[in-house]
């Protein structure tokens, strides 16, 4: 093999944190599970879950940073959609709940069982 070859080689495998690769399972891995177990122990729930989204945003734009604001659009797309579809679960429960509300009174008014 040439001294390109395996520069280039070199080159893509420090590059590359597949879920397989050794820096992943050996490094990667075991310092986020156990800082994330560490937080959760301390009942910092909220710094938990952001280590969680930063570790994974780490992975995936560790190659190709250009990956990353690619995923951040997509989160902030799919955290809107989902913020306006609670809002919307929320006041259809809260028109099923005040008509239901509504049926038990006339139900007592009219002593309908």
């Amino acid at each position: 093999m040439s001294q390109l070859t395996i520069i280039l080689t070199l080159t893509y495998h420090t590059l590359t944190m597949l879920f397989s690769s050794y820096e992943f399972i050996f490094i990667f891995l075991p310092i986020t599970f156990f800082t994330y177990s560490y937080l959760k122990f301390k009942r910092v729930i909220e710094a938990s879950k952001c280590f969680l989204t930063f570790s994974s945003h780490l992975v995936y734009s560790w190659r190709n940073a250009a990956n990353l604001p690619i995923i951040l659009t997509l989160m902030i797309l799919n955290h809107t959609i989902r913020s306006s579809l609670n809002n919307v679960e929320k006041n259809k429960n809260k028109v099923r709940v005040e008509s239901d509300n509504l049926i038990h009174s006339y139900g007592e008014y009219f002593a309908i069982p």
